[in-house]
């Protein structure tokens, strides 16, 4: 696929192991784009010594804070992929200019407010020629597309409980920061409507396939499940979540209390991502199961896994870029992956060949 791709946050954990990955298809262009060109620089090196007969990755610099900046670099590309932060007025501006040029995009780096700024932007996306997935890696992302795929399969679902667990010392520095971020999201649960469960009843303990082990969960709203119970005409639905370690899940449940925010986030940020690479242990990888109950008692449990938590993030990211820049019948939308992934009869035997357990009990 002679093709031209742009990574923001190229050269981070997550964006080079995706230029990796499409390194195996692709024979047109990479560009590692970010604030430190020779950090970019140096990972664009590496994969073009390691891909010597595969596209070619070349860097540049780009600051995703300053909206025309961001805009400029987006020139002769045919796909965009975000792995890092984009604040809201240059995410905008991003969008804008992905469907004044025809350009799809896709992002894996979940943040707060990205589902009501696209939200705004539907119907001119919808009348354009650019396909948007949100949240294409693994958690968030696959949680959604594995609900959709498990409520396809029990007569008049009404009722999905699911829980994750994803584990790792490898998140970066920017991922601690998207995690925290999404500290205000813990603690509601669909009951005929989004509402925050009682404290006493939020904690549930989980068990999880994959040798993931038990562990603590609260309940969390991920804009990926926003839409799902309306979408699939659920009664109830909760998405469980457990986090890396004991400190870092009293970090969390720090960040919902005002007095605490008083401390600056770069601060906060260090503590978090501190407490996260020198205090969680192993096992490591992801795990995610639901269950799903129907009318006249049928019921079904499914549990997917990974070893590998990025891997596991940017395999189905890489699915979902390929099957875009290969694609022409796609029409123009917004989703997030799940919404997707039910289109792609081959989504789940891609998952399967890149190391991804799927088991129903």
């Amino acid at each position: 696929m002679d093709r031209r791709v742009l990574i923001l946050g190229g050269y981070g954990e997550a964006g080079r192991r995706l230029a990796a990955m499409l390194g195996h298809s692709l024979t047109g262009r990479i560009t590692l784009a970010g604030r430190r060109l020779k950090e970019a620089e140096e990972c664009a090196h590496r994969l073009a010594r390691e891909f010597r007969r595969g596209p070619c990755y070349a860097a540049q610099a780009v600051n995703v804070s300053e909206p025309q900046q961001l805009t400029e670099c987006l020139t002769d590309i045919d796909l965009v992929i975000v792995a890092c932060h984009v604040p809201p007025r240059s995410l905008d501006a991003l969008i804008a200019s992905c469907v004044d040029r025809g350009i799809d995009y896709l992002d894996i780096t979940p943040q707060p407010g990205k589902a009501e700024r696209f939200e705004a932007w539907r119907s001119i996306i919808q009348a354009s020629a650019s396909r948007f997935v949100l949240d294409a890696g693994a958690d968030p992302g696959l949680p959604g597309w594995l609900v959709r795929r498990a409520v396809s399969m029990v007569a008049g679902a009404t009722d999905v409980t699911i829980w994750a667990r994803y584990r790792s010392r490898a998140i970066g520095w920017g991922g601690s920061a998207d995690i925290l971020r999404e500290a205000g999201s813990t603690g509601w649960v669909y009951q005929r409507g989004w509402y925050r469960e009682r404290p006493w009843r939020q904690l549930c303990y989980r068990s999880f396939s994959g040798g993931l082990g038990r562990a603590l969960c609260l309940p969390i709203r991920a804009a990926e499940m926003e839409g799902l119970p309306g979408e699939l005409r659920l009664r109830r639905l909760r998405f469980d979540h457990a986090g890396l370690n004991p400190i870092t899940d009293l970090l969390m449940a720090l960040e919902t209390v005002r007095l605490w925010r008083l401390w600056p986030f770069r601060i906060r940020q260090r503590w978090f991502y501190n407490a996260m690479r020198y205090l969680t242990r192993r096992p490591f990888g992801l795990s995610i199961s639901l269950e799903v109950r129907g009318n006249a008692e049928q019921s079904l449990r499914q549990s997917l896994w990974h070893d590998d938590l990025y891997h596991a993030t940017v395999a189905p990211a890489a699915i979902m870029a390929e099957r875009l820049l290969v694609s022409e019948g796609m029409p123009a939308d917004y989703g997030h992956l799940g919404f997707w992934a039910v289109q792609d009869a081959g989504f789940e035997g891609r998952l399967l060949r890149e190391g991804f357990r799927v088991v129903s009990e």
